[in-house]
C-alpha cells in the first residue's frame, strides 16, 4: 500500500469561498486482467499509471453557526497498453474503487453524483459537489469515454463517500468530491483512498496441444491501495 500523509504548513489558496488548505499526489501503477488472444498465443493486459490526488479545503463564510470541510480527489489513468478488444476473450478485471472518510461525524453532507457517458469519444464533464438546501458548491472535472461508462457513487454517508467503475480505460480522469458540515471549531482528519488490481503475468513453463501447441500461462492478483492522509 502506498500511503502518503500531510498536515498543516502547506500554503493555503482561495478558490471563491473556499480555502484549499493541503493537497498532495501519489503515483501508482496499475496492471488489469489478462486476456487470452489466440493470434500471439499469450494474454495480453490493460496497464499503465496513475495520479491519485487530494485537496482540503474550508468554507467559514456561508453559516457562522458551522464550518464546512470539503475533499476533492482526481484520479488520472494513463492507459500505457490498451487490451480491451472484443474480438478477444475473457473478461476484464480493470476495476477502479475510490474513497473519501472523516472522522467527523457531519450534520450534513453531499457528495459528487454518478456521472454517465451516453455518446462515443470521450467527454469532458464538471461534477458539483455540494449540500442540499445551501449555497454550498463546487466543481471537479471528470473525463469519460465509451457509450454506457459510468462514474457511480456507490455510497454516502455523514462520514464519506465512495465511487466505483468497471474499467479504468475508459475514465482516464475521475474527478470526486465530499462536503461536510460540523461545528465550528471541529477539524476532521480526511482520508482519500483508491483501490485497483494489479495482475502479474507468468510462464508455467508448460504447453498444451490440440490443433496446435500453445504455452499455458498463469496469473497472479494483487489488490493495490494508495492512501493519502489529510489534517490540519
Amino acid at each position: 500500500m502506498l500511503i502518503s500523509t500531510v498536515s498543516a504548513g502547506t500554503a493555503s489558496a482561495t478558490e471563491g469561498t473556499w480555502v484549499k488548505k493541503l493537497s498532495d499526489c501519489i503515483p501508482f501503477y496499475w496492471a488489469g486482467s489478462p486476456i487470452n488472444n489466440w493470434s500471439y498465443n499469450k494474454p495480453v493486459q490493460s496497464k499503465g499509471t496513475g495520479l491519485h490526488c487530494a485537496y482540503l479545503y474550508k468554507e467559514t463564510e456561508t453559516d457562522p453557526n458551522a464550518d464546512y470541510w470539503m475533499v476533492t480527489m482526481e484520479v488520472e489513468w494513463d492507459v500505457t497498453v490498451n487490451a480491451v478488444n472484443p474480438l478477444w476473450s475473457g473478461s476484464y478485471d480493470n476495476k477502479g474503487v475510490g474513497t473519501i472518510w472523516s472522522t467527523a461525524t457531519a450534520s450534513a453532507s453531499g457528495a459528487t453524483d454518478d456521472v454517465v457517458m451516453q455518446q462515443g469519444g470521450c467527454m469532458e464533464f464538471s461534477a458539483s459537489v455540494g449540500i442540499p438546501g445551501t449555497p454550498i458548491g463546487f466543481g471537479v472535472p471528470v473525463k469519460l469515454c465509451n457509450p454506457n461508462t459510468v462514474l457511480d457513487r456507490t455510497s454516502k454517508s455523514l462520514h464519506g463517500a465512495s465511487w466505483y467503475t468497471s474499467n479504468v480505460v475508459y475514465t482516464p480522469l475521475w474527478g470526486t468530491g465530499y462536503v461536510q458540515r460540523v461545528a465550528p471549531g471541529v477539524r476532521p482528519t480526511f482520508w482519500s483512498y483508491v483501490n485497483y488490481p494489479k495482475y502479474t503475468v507468468y510462464d508455467t513453463g508448460t504447453t498444451e496441444c490440440r490443433y496446435y501447441c500453445f504455452t499455458i500461462w498463469g496469473t497472479t492478483k494483487t489488490m493495490r491501495e494508495t492512501e493519502i492522509q489529510l489534517h490540519i
